[in-house]
């Protein structure tokens, strides 16, 4: 049976057009690794993120907001984001890495919390 999870949208409203159209400059090599890691829905195992690395995260909006929302769960969550982008990126020449990653830079809050959520499960 098909997730259909992996068909909606990992933005708000607002920025779902600005998000869609950066997000289709990027290679296709990109959108299919993306899209296949969005669409599974296997564990992930991940050692759960320290402290030290908890704070540094906290300066940056989108993952303060997460851990936020995520309360003590956020070390475990924000780990399995981090491995599902690695395993994204793993994929990628050096030029779709540096465009992917100025994809996610580039990102508003929002729609970096969306595909957070989405990622981290």
């Amino acid at each position: 049976m098909r997730d259909s999870s992996c068909e909606s949208s990992v933005v708000a409203d607002g920025a779902r057009v600005a998000v869609g159209d950066s997000f289709a400059a990027l290679p296709v090599s990109v959108h299919s690794a993306a899209f296949s890691m969005l669409c599974d829905r296997r564990a992930v195992a991940a050692d759960p993120f320290r402290e030290e690395d908890m704070q540094r995260l906290a300066t940056v909006p989108a993952y303060r907001a997460l851990a936020n929302e995520w309360g003590y769960d956020a070390p475990r969550k924000l780990a399995v984001l981090q491995e599902r982008l690695w395993r994204v990126l793993d994929r990628q020449n050096d030029g779709d890495v540096r465009r992917a990653i100025g994809w996610l830079d580039a990102l508003p809050t929002s729609g970096m919390v969306a595909l957070a959520r989405k990622l981290a499960g």
